[in-house]
């Protein structure tokens, strides 16, 4: 996600909970992709955090894109193309 100074403000506090709120974020989704790969649903041989690497890099810029255009960019049309091939790239066997 690109964030110019005047969104992520130059201001080192406000980065630093902006870096925060999506490390905990990113945290949160690993947390949940253990539990996946720990039942056999999810690939083991992929870092949980990598997982949710790829799945925060799928949603944020799609949110950012249809914020920005003021809702004209086709986010359900965007999460239909890109959920499969998310899905086929992590799961199990």
């Amino acid at each position: 996600m690109m964030f110019s100074d005047e969104m992520a403000g130059g201001d080192s506090i406000r980065k630093t909970k902006l870096y925060e709120m999506i490390r905990a974020y990113v945290r949160g989704v690993a947390r949940i992709v253990r539990q996946g790969q720990k039942a056999g649903e999810i690939r083991s041989d992929v870092p949980s955090d990598a997982i949710a690497m790829l799945f925060v890099s799928i949603i944020q810029p799609a949110a950012v894109l249809w914020h920005l255009s003021d809702g004209q960019f086709d986010i359900a049309r965007h999460a239909k193309r890109t959920w499969r091939l998310f899905h086929d790239a992590i799961v199990s066997g």
